[in-house]
């Protein structure tokens, strides 16, 4: 059997509840039996990864 991969971003400015969203999130998916995996990507690691703001 074969299991597709499926990637979600979340972005957004400081303080505006991404972490929250995910800290609720995560439960529910990994309730789904589905993997979870988080990366977070700071401002000063940004340049290095060549994302831009």
């Amino acid at each position: 059997m074969s299991r597709r991969v499926v990637k979600i971003a979340i972005t957004g400015t400081h303080s505006t509840g991404k972490s929250s969203f995910l800290d609720a999130l995560e439960p529910r998916l990994v309730d789904l039996n589905l993997k979870v995996g988080r990366l977070a990507i700071f401002r000063a690691q940004q340049s290095e990864l060549a994302f831009r703001s």
